[in-house]
């Protein structure tokens, strides 16, 4: 069975720096180094701190801070968690991106304009994007009980999910207040992106629990095999005494091979649905990441018609963004003329 190790002062504390904005790398066995943002520095008494989770690593490591059950920066990262509740705002820590010079090569590489000519840009604007890390937890119940947290982002503004950005998002240094004023990107319905991520993390538990019935059928196979490995010595001592034995004595070892062979089917039912894999997914708390992109105004021909589609740079990604169909909400790197000025999926079409 494949274990989810207890929430360790390692864990929570490199969650809660990393969800408060602070970049924190593994620096070797049992050591975090740590950058934290301006407005967390007054509260660990300096920006740049080396972490120790084990006696030992802290004593080869001068300087370094030792963090365990008690000391001062544990109950400081607990103090400094609770007043986060169960909703965060982060902001990018820099300024808006710069006009993209070749977000005409960009764009053209990113996107096929079916039977039209290559799209030129018209103007280029930043808007500040939201995207929503939700934060599931979900817990596993069978012979054993394990626990797991994952992360699902959604592009509030395409509505898709983005799997890369949580990684990519562990780069920066987010901020609690942005730097910059921009309007907002139009932003879907929470209830429409809570669901879409629901879905992605329902895919996410399935694929564990996958991996997790395969071990609880191999040790439930492990535990029948002793079931029957008991039962079956018992009913031979039993049958050796029957064969010896005569009258009602033999009546009597009769009954006791039909009462262990009764025990042992029960035993084995026990053991199935001890064995039964049994999963809760729950959303944890949500964090909306704002990030300023580029929307960037294309103009492409297609024969005598001039049409338009808004294109969008991400600067995390530093790339343009596949667009998506207005009629299904999916990416596509291929747009076909709708008929009536826009762009849609080629399986829209007709």
């Amino acid at each position: 069975m494949i274990k989810v190790p207890e929430f360790s002062p390692e864990d929570f504390v490199t969650a809660y720096l990393r969800r408060a904005g602070a970049l924190v790398e593994k620096a070797g066995f049992a050591l975090r180094e740590v950058l934290l943002p301006d407005e967390l520095a007054p509260h660990f008494k300096g920006s740049h701190l080396m972490l120790a989770f084990d006696h030992e690593a802290a004593s080869e490591m001068p300087g370094s801070v030792y963090v365990t059950y008690g000391s001062q920066l544990l109950d400081a990262s607990v103090r400094l968690a609770l007043g986060y509740g169960r909703y965060t705002d982060l902001y990018w820590p820099g300024d808006p991106p710069s006009a993209q010079k070749q977000i005409d090569r960009q764009v053209n590489e990113t996107v096929e304009f079916v039977q039209c000519r290559p799209a030129k840009q018209v103007v280029q604007r930043a808007l500040d994007h939201v995207f929503y890390a939700f934060v599931f937890r979900c817990t596993f119940r069978s012979f054993e009980k394990t626990e797991d947290t994952f992360t699902v982002v959604v592009d509030g503004h395409s509505g898709c999910v983005q799997p890369e950005f949580e990684e990519m998002w562990k780069k920066v240094v987010p901020v609690e207040f942005p730097g910059y004023k921009l309007p907002s990107a139009e932003v879907r319905p929470l209830e429409e992106l809570y669901r879409t991520a629901c879905r992605e993390a329902e895919n996410v538990a399935l694929r564990q629990a996958a991996d997790l019935r395969r071990s609880a059928r191999s040790a439930l196979r492990r535990e029948l095999a002793r079931i029957a490995g008991y039962y079956e010595e018992t009913i031979r001592e039993i049958e050796k005494k029957m064969a010896a034995a005569e009258g009602e004595k033999k009546d009597r070892f009769g009954k006791q091979i039909e009462a262990a062979k009764a025990d042992w089917k029960r035993r084995e039912k026990d053991a199935a649905q001890r064995y039964q894999l049994e999963a809760e997914l729950r959303l944890d708390h949500l964090v909306a990441c704002h990030l300023p992109c580029l929307h960037a105004k294309m103009e492409v021909q297609h024969r005598d018609r001039f049409l338009h589609q808004v294109v969008v740079y991400n600067p995390l990604y530093a790339r343009v963004e596949v667009p998506v169909c207005p009629r299904c909400s999916r990416p596509t790197r291929r747009l076909v003329p709708d008929g009536s000025g826009g762009f849609i999926c080629p399986g829209h079409k007709g």
